[in-house]
């Protein structure tokens, strides 16, 4: 009996594409919708175009609304991480705070009075070696306990130690943990939404192979619903130009997302830098690049509205003669 052959329509090509990449699903979804209302604004009488956009909108909002969040949220948590991290890596190991805290305690009541030593660390260091950040953060506030209202002057400016640095973690750790909670953001929410938009443009595929198989222009109208180049992963990343003063230059056509990451340095002048809705264009607010400066920044700094619309990273140089100019999106 002979194997069955994958039908090489089965799976989603969409889907497949945005496996790993929840930016790659919006730059599709964004793209593929502002390609429906083109078509729909285009061809006005026919309803085929008014009706997909109308559906596949409603998705592409409720993905980029999610999207959105939880992607804000990720960044607002990164600081706190980094802060909580490293708050606790400085507790930990053979130089940190709390074998500092163990060995001053033991100055004071190790010998003098040994069972009061015993009753702050019951448990020696273990508490704070122990893999978790709750349980170190927990242990901090055991510590601190333990010492209760000492009236020693050196165990009062220990647990003063311990409590300042419990007043910075714990907090930043909750509001870590709770943020995507409280916003009613999930990963498994986020990602219902794209697959439910990257589902309906796998069915309007279906569509448009339907409205335009008879069609001698088929391939390349199909083609114009989707984001070819995102879906394919055959972008180039990195530009690097020679640039005149005064000059113009539309530098490259990219369907981008709010937390796009580009990294521009202009050396010879100044240079402003648009992500335009036509070549060449300026519709957006523009990101200023100063000469000889290394410049990092994301696509919100464009403040575009739609960024299934404006698509053209465009450049303007405003000061010097020959800029050498590089451009790496990330």
């Amino acid at each position: 009996m002979a194997l069955d052959r994958r039908w090489l329509f089965s799976s989603n090509p969409f889907i497949v594409a945005a496996r790993d990449s929840d930016e790659n699903a919006m730059k599709q979804i964004f793209f593929h919708d502002a390609a429906l209302k083109s078509w729909k604004d285009a061809y006005s009488t026919d309803t085929d175009y008014s009706a997909w956009y109308t559906r596949f909108h409603t998705l592409r909002d409720a993905a980029e609304l999610k999207y959105n969040a939880y992607y804000n949220i990720e960044a607002a948590q990164e600081g706190l991480t980094v802060n909580v991290n490293d708050r606790l890596k400085a507790i930990k190991g053979k130089r940190g705070k709390a074998r500092d805290w163990y060995n001053r305690i033991a100055a004071i009541y190790a010998i003098s009075n040994p069972a009061r030593f015993k009753a702050i660390y019951s448990d020696g260091l273990k508490p704070f070696y122990k893999n978790g950040k709750d349980n170190i953060i927990a242990a901090l506030r055991t510590l601190s306990l333990n010492i209760g209202a000492d009236d020693n002057e050196l165990m009062v400016a220990i647990k003063d130690e311990v409590d300042a640095e419990y007043n910075i973690i714990k907090p930043g750790r909750s509001t870590q943990k709770s943020a995507i909670v409280t916003t009613g953001i999930t990963r498994g929410a986020l990602d219902e939404a794209i697959t439910a938009a990257l589902e309906m443009q796998f069915g309007d595929l279906g569509l448009e192979i339907n409205k335009f198989r008879s069609d001698p222009e088929k391939e390349r109208k199909i083609k114009s619903f989707h984001d070819l180049e995102v879906i394919q992963a055959r972008q180039q990343k990195t530009f690097n130009l020679t640039l005149h003063n005064p000059e113009t230059r539309d530098i490259a056509t990219r369907t981008m997302v709010f937390n796009s990451k580009l990294r521009v340095k202009a050396v010879g002048g100044d240079v402003k830098m648009f992500l335009a809705s036509t070549p060449g264009g300026s519709d957006s607010t523009p990101v200023i690049i100063l000469d000889g400066q290394n410049h990092k920044f994301t696509a919100a700094d464009f403040h575009v509205v739609d960024y299934g619309v404006n698509r053209h990273l465009t450049v303007v140089t405003t000061s010097g003669e020959d800029i050498s100019f590089t451009l790496q999106l990330y």
